[in-house]
């Protein structure tokens, strides 16, 4: 794998309870105890967990499954081992980004929303940078873009220069990628669409879930 891959879903407006609760049981017992909050915010964690999955199977070729991530208290999830990976979410939007080396940071906010300072676009890429480096929203302020509109470029944080990508979705949503390691100019990003059954799927099952190109 030479790209890195950006997988999304659609939540449902309502999904059963009861499918819910099966999807949570294959959560490590650690995440599951922290699954709080209305059930839009407990799915958002769930599909996040399986987008994980699914481009942890693809990228690895293993049966990756969401009992085997870790999941610290204040930190992001991660496989030991394995391919570093970022979730975002917004309403009723879910992605996750996989890269092929080195950490990586996805943010995403709705065109309707707004920044906290600057344009949405250049705070949704400092907030992708952060979370690339590990800091979270405290280190956004420090975050410096080195293009007035950050579609595509660079940023530094922590003496370290992080690649930005804008990945174009049929999606009414501002993202951000922030990269490490500089992925390859002729294959830059993938973006797949995961329908929202196969998300369910993928936290415990061992097939490799179906996806749809974008």
């Amino acid at each position: 794998m030479d790209a890195c891959i950006l997988a999304y879903t659609r939540l449902p407006l309502q999904a059963p309870r009861a499918l819910l609760g099966r999807c949570a049981a294959a959560l490590p017992y650690a995440r599951r105890l922290r699954l709080r909050g209305s059930e839009q915010v407990q799915w958002q964690g769930l599909a996040g967990l399986g987008l994980a999955c699914t481009l942890l199977r693809r990228a690895t070729g293993r049966d990756v499954r969401a009992a085997q991530l870790r999941c610290p208290r204040g930190g992001a999830p991660f496989l030991p081992g394995g391919p570093a990976f970022s979730i975002a979410h917004a309403g009723e939007w879910v992605a996750c980004a996989l890269a092929p080396a080195g950490a990586v940071g996805l943010d995403l906010e709705p065109l309707a929303a707004r920044a906290p300072f600057g344009t949405l676009a250049e705070w949704v890429a400092r907030e992708a940078v952060a979370k690339a480096a590990g800091r979270g929203l405290a280190a956004v302020r420090d975050v410096r873009l080195e293009a007035h509109e950050p579609a595509t470029g660079w940023a530094r944080l922590d003496g370290r220069r992080w690649q930005l990508l804008a990945p174009t979705l049929p999606l009414p949503l501002v993202l951000r990628l922030a990269l490490e390691s500089p992925v390859q100019p002729c294959s830059p990003l993938r973006t797949l669409r995961v329908p929202f059954v196969h998300v369910c799927m993928a936290l415990s099952g061992p097939a490799r879930p179906a996806v749809v190109a974008a």
